[in-house]
Formats: structure tokens, sequence, C-alpha cells
């Protein structure tokens, strides 16, 4: 590993300099909760926070957040607070700006104004001409407005700089960022999905264009596109040029994964950096081949205990920006910050982005039905959503926290609520004026379930009963039926088994919902009024699948699946499109009424239907028993440990556990093991401190996990969809065949990136 030392190591220890301010921070979300307020932590020795630090705040949720870190919380809008506030007269305030990002402006202006100094978070402005606007104002009042670019401060990009700066891969002859992943920042905030703060390209895209001005300079753009449906966009593309006519192109993704790294090629070789690896950069010789890495070994001069952290590129901007205001009060030029002419450099690029969508043209059709759905953030009901939607139609789809919202907050025309199904005044007035109700919502935890699947559901069907919803479609399970192997059918389970001694399967949940698609049924037969049928869907799969799309690949990647009794079980399918067109469907046709409808494409053996999914991990796979799984030298605690230790990086793989039954004990194990989980879930980082084990990594033992035994079970039964096809005239328009070539494409393309 090469490295590199710095010229100067004199300037180490400095953090004391910041305890001569008074800090205000507008707004205390989760930005300020994650790292600002760590960073004062950390840089405090004589500071007090309850003194020294005050958090402007008017969210009584979020000001309870922050009393636990014992900081001075205002609960008051920061128009109200900054307009009454005086700074003291021997200890100059600095003003961190942490509000949505159209409140910027507003806020930076007032600041300005009453001579405070600023550090406001990405993106300063959404135009170019606001940004140069609060330049000549902070020139003119001698006031400094700083803009976060935290990624300009990585010690991976200092050395990606040396790379460029030494012509190590020789002339640069074309730039590639991609950056993508299920959306999982730790903010439970609508404000992402608000159309006035911009979409993924004014979040993450920003850093990346900031990144590529300070290594290149001005950008020229040339073709963007996006799926921005009137509100925020999810995917876009940008192409632009270098001032040296270099081609760059940048790919961002709020809903699936990208290669997360920005890359240099040069004649010679080409250098990268890796979105989750702060330490280093990579770079690679045309000739050998061999990958070598760059390490800055003193990046930071903030401290000399800083570590190669994202944390510390905070506390180095902290640093920075205390640093570049004294130098100003001394009368020195300090500029070692993003000033707002630099910021409007890279503000304009999103703004010429952003001019390119048709906004004159309404994603709501003048035919539109208003529909009500709940579980909208969930594979079948993001599906059904983006479907709907693209049809004009205008959607309420509650929601209890917003961290998968990405692909349906795209719409105009879908808005999201938070709800809590068990407060029937609420959902009567939340179902006020709909005309359909789609209730895929679904509680799987303990006696949650119970109140969720049962009680929440009564809820739903009460309201919508009085307040006259045409017509109701439930999500149910082939989970209420278990898995009879009765001779007399064959092993084939359909509706008639209703009135039939079953143990449904998947423990509570399974229990739950032949509860509540009993007591369903029952109100159907009492309300005519009430257009209400139930649909009971096998195992979904397809494009932006989770539990049998994209879970068997993850577990064998980590080498913990296995065939059980070599995968001869039976696995019932329904492709994620055939049971959307059996929905629809059952709630506009009329004979569906108190009815409910087992809906299966067909079945096969658990390793035909798996096979596919599992790409290039489908061989060698081994086999085992159910005993065998059960009673192996693997014991149960060992066995989840060991698999939630390996699975925690995947924030994916932590949706399946969270939408799955059977997953639960794996859960609370993967949730006891690191205090840290949620910061190392959701912000996709991994500790990738040592190349060696990324280039070479050691195969895991094997050692899967018992509850396969209940996803992949070794079952005979069969379901049969002959009642919907009989009533609802509903055949799968997509077969197995093309079922698993969309699929598996998708998988390819989207979420296992190395696969050919």
């Amino acid at each position: 590993m090469t490295t590199i030392s710095p010229s100067n190591t004199s300037i180490k220890n400095k953090a004391k300099m910041i305890e001569s301010f008074d800090w205000v921070i507008l707004g205390g979300g989760a930005v300020i909760q994650e790292f600002y307020i760590p960073v004062f932590q950390i840089l405090q020795t004589d500071l007090d926070l309850k003194e020294n630090i005050s958090i402007i705040e008017p969210s009584e949720k979020e000001q309870e957040k922050l009393n636990h870190f014992g900081v001075n919380v205002v609960q008051e809008d920061f128009e109200s607070f900054l307009n009454k506030y005086t700074p003291k007269k021997d200890r100059p305030t600095l003003v961190i700006i942490a509000l949505p990002n159209f409140l910027h402006f507003k806020a930076m202006q007032i600041c300005i104004e009453k001579g405070l100094d600023v550090l406001c978070e990405k993106p300063l402005t959404l135009d170019k001409e606001s940004s140069l606007e609060l330049y000549e104002q902070a020139k003119q009042k001698n006031v400094i407005v700083a803009a976060a670019m935290v990624r300009r401060k990585l010690a991976s990009l200092k050395s990606l700089q040396f790379i460029v700066e030494n012509n190590i891969i020789g002339n640069i002859k074309e730039i590639k960022v991609a950056d993508g992943g299920n959306f999982a920042w730790v903010a439970d905030s609508y404000d992402f999905y608000n159309g006035k703060n911009g979409g993924v390209l004014a979040d993450m895209g920003i850093h990346y264009l900031d990144m590529l001005y300070s290594l290149f300079g001005d950008l020229e753009p040339i073709e963007y596109q996006e799926d921005w449906k009137g509100r925020t966009e999810a995917n876009c593309t940008y192409s632009l040029k270098t001032k040296e006519n270099v081609p760059v192109t940048l790919e961002f993704s709020r809903t699936h994964t990208l290669k997360n790294r920005l890359e240099i090629i040069g004649e010679n070789g080409k250098a990268w950096i890796e979105k989750d690896n702060f330490e280093k950069a990579f770079f690679q010789n045309k000739k050998d081949l061999s990958i070598r890495t760059l390490r800055n070994e003193e990046p930071f001069s903030a401290s000399d205990l800083l570590t190669h952290t994202f944390e510390a590129a905070f506390v180095q901007q902290i640093y920075d920006f205390a640093q570049a205001v004294k130098a100003k009060k001394e009368g020195e030029k300090e500029i070692n910050y993003v000033d707002a002419k630099q910021a409007s450099k890279t503000v304009a690029l999103v703004e010429w982005a952003y001019k390119k969508r048709n906004t004159s043209t309404s994603f709501i059709s003048k035919e539109a039905s208003k529909y009500f759905i709940t579980g909208g953030t969930g594979f079948i009901g993001t599906a059904l959503i983006n479907r709907l939607a693209e049809e004009g139609h205008q959607i309420t789809a509650p929601v209890r926290h917003y961290r998968n919202c990405a692909s349906i907050s795209r719409w105009e025309n879908v808005e999201m609520p938070r709800l809590n199904l068990l407060d029937y005044e609420a959902v009567k007035e939340a179902t006020k004026g709909k005309e359909y109700i789609f209730h895929l919502a679904v509680a799987t935890d303990g006696s949650n379930a119970y109140e969720v699947n049962v009680n929440g559901t009564k809820n739903l069907v009460k309201a919508a009963t009085e307040n006259g919803v045409k017509g109701i479609v439930i999500t149910s399970t082939m989970n209420v039926y278990g898995f009879p192997t009765s001779p007399a059918t064959n092993g084939v389970v359909d509706e008639s088994w209703n009135d039939k001694k079953v143990v449904p399967a998947g423990q509570n949940y399974g229990a739950t919902k032949a509860v509540m698609q009993k007591w369903a049924l029952n109100w159907a037969k009492k309300h005519p009024e009430l257009h209400l049928s139930i649909v009971n869907p096998t195992c979904v799969y397809g494009v932006e699948g989770k539990t049998y799309t994209t879970l068997p690949y993850f577990l064998r990647d980590v080498n913990r699946f296995t065939w059980i009794n070599n995968g001869q079980g039976i696995a019932n399918y329904v492709y994620i499109d055939n049971l959307l067109e059996a929905m629809l469907l059952a709630l506009h046709t009329p004979k569906a009424h108190g009815e409910n409808y087992i809906i299966n494409d067909g079945y096969t053996t658990w390793k035909e239907f798996l096979t596919p999914l599992l790409l290039d991990k489908a061989q060698n796979i081994p086999s085992l028993t159910k005993n065998e799984l059960e009673k192996g030298s693997f014991t149960k605690s060992e066995n989840l440990i060991v698999t939630a230790k390996s699975l925690l990086g995947s924030y994916e793989m932590m949706e399946i556990i969270n939408r799955n039954p059977s997953l639960k004990s794996l859960k609370k194990i993967a949730l006891s093991i690191t205090p840290n989980v949620k910061q190392t879930v959701y912000q996709h980082r991994e500790n990738t401190a040592d190349f060696t084990s990324i280039m070479k990594p050691s195969e895991p033992t094997f050692n899967p996990p018992n509850w396969l035994n209940s996803l992949f079970a070794d079952t005979p039964t069969k379901f049969s969809s002959q009642k919907a096809k009989d009533q609802l005239n509903w055949n799968p328009k997509i077969d197995f065949q093309e079922g698993m070539e969309l699929t598996t494409k998708w998988l390819k393309e989207q979420v296992f990136l190395d696969v050919e």
C-alpha cells in the first residue's frame, strides 16, 4: 500500500478553538443527531453542550430525541427564533443550517442580515441565482456562508486527488459515477420526498458534482433523464463534460443497487474511490492489472486522533468552518470552505437538469378513481401503487415510516400520510371520500400481529362500510391453510378448505390472518353494500421482489443456504404482475363479493423454482433433511448469531427479516449483537480497512438457518386457483419461463451487479 504523508504536521489538536464560539443549529433532524452532535462531543474539551449549543427544532417528536444528547433544545420555528436572537458581545455565534432544502435561502438571508456566519447543509439552494445572491450579500456584510460539502473532506477523495494531480493513470479519458441502493437514511421525515427539496440528484448527486468540481473545475451539462412523476426523482442519469471535453456519466438511484464508486479512466489505467470506503483510493495500471491502494496517513488537521471515517470528515468540516471565521475576524484570509459562489456551480447543474422536466402535464387523469392502499411500501403494495399511479388514479398510501417510500414517492398523485390503523377515528377520517381500498398492511410480531392483522383490519372494514366505500380487497395468505396433505385431494388445497380444520403456517402471522379472514368474510355476508373480497397469494416473486426473489442469493452468498431434501418440496408461486391483475379483478367483479381466492400461477419443486434466482451461486449447494437442519452440529443460538452477523450490512436483508414472521428471532439476535445496528444497516457501512480481505474473501462456514424449513418447506401441498379462473376470469398472463427471465434480468442488472 502506498501512503501520503502530510507536508505540514504542525496543525494538530486545535479543536479547542471551537470553544470560543456559541453555536446555533437550525433543525434537529437525523443529520444533526447522527453526525453534528457527535462531532461536538468529539471536539469539546471545555465546551458546555447545554450552555454553548442551541438546537432550534419545532417538532416535539424530534425534541424528545434531542433531549437525550444533553443539549439545549428550543422548540420554535427558525424564523421567529432568529428574528429575536441577539448574539453575546463576548462570544460570536456560528450557525449551522440543517433545515429542509427549500428553507435554506430564507434562513441564510436572515443570518446574513444579523451578521451571523453560516454553515449550511447541501444543497445551499436549488437555483444558481439565489446562491450568487447569497454570495454578494455575505460579501457586503463580511459574513461567511459555507456549503456543507462534507465529502470533500474525505481521506479517500484526497488520495484520489493526489492520483489525478500526479498523472498516475495518464491523461483522463472518461469519468463515471454510480451511486445507488435501497433508500435507507435513518431520517424518518416526509421532507425527503417533498418536491420542493429535490430528489436523488439534489441529495446524493450534488455531493458527487461537488467532488468532480473540486477535482476538475467547471462541468458542462449535456443530457439528463429521470423517473420523476410530479414530485421527486428516485433514479436519474446525467451526462456532462469537463472543460477539457472529458465525458462524465452520473447515475443515481434510491431503489436499486449500483456500483457505488467514482471512477476515473485514464490512458494508462484507472483510479476510483468506493462510496463506503472512506480510507483510501484504488488504482490499476493497464499493463499488470494489479490493484493498488493509496492512503493518506494524516488527512485531517482538526485532530491527530481522527481515523479515516465518514464521521471524521464532519469533524474536519466543523473545524475548518470555525477556523475560517476566526481567520476572518483576525483579518487573515482563510478559504478552506465551499463558499456560495463555488456552491452555485453545482447548484446550476441541478437546476439545469430539473428544468428538463415537462411540468405542464398532470399525472392525474380526468377519469381518476380515489384509492386507499395500506402496506403500500412493501413489494406488492409498491407494485400496485406504481401501476395505479401510472394509470392516473389518485392514491392515499398511509405509512408507518418513510424509509422505504422512494419508488412511490415519485408520484404527484400519491399521498403518504402517517396513520395508526388501531385508531378507529383516524382511520374513518382518512378513508372519507375514497372509492376503493386495498388492504395489504401486515404485522408479524407476537401480540402486535393480532392487533394489526385482526383489529386493524376490523377498523378499516368498518370505516369503509360507514364511509360508503365502493369496494375493498384484503390480502391474506396461503398460510391460513397450512400445508395439509389430505389423500382425498391428492395434496391439492382450494377454497373449500375454509370450512376444514387446519393448522395455519407462519406462526402468529398465519394464525392471525386466519382469524381476520374468517371475520371479514362473515362481515361481507352481513353488509352487501360494501363489496369485499380476499386474495390469498402463494409465494410472490418478480422484479423488485425480496423473500422469494433476492433472499436465496443473499443466503447462498454467505454460505447460509441449503436444499431441504434436495429441494424436492413443492413451491407454489405467483408472479407479481399476475397477482396484481387478480387483485383488480377481485375488486371490480360483482360475484367476488364475500369470496376469497387463492392466487397461484402454478407449482414446481423448490429446486426448479430457486435455481434460476441463485444465478451463479446455484452450483454445489449441499442438501439436508428437515431434521438434519434442525438438529445439526450448529445449534440454534449459534446459527442465528452467525447468520445475523453475516447479514447485518444489508439493508435489503433487514427489510426481508422485518416482513417475515419466521425470521423474527433472527432480527432480535441481530439487534442485540451490535449497539449500532441501525447505523450499520441504514447507512450501508462496512469495515473495508483490510484491502486483502476485500479482494480475496474467505468462504464463510456453512451454517444454514433452521427457518429455511419454514420458507422453503419440504411439503407436498399444491394450491389451486381454479376458483379465481372460473369466477374472476383470471389466468396468469406471464408464465413461469417469462417471469423468471424478467426477474433474473433485473437481478443481474440492478441487484447482483457482478453476475454475467
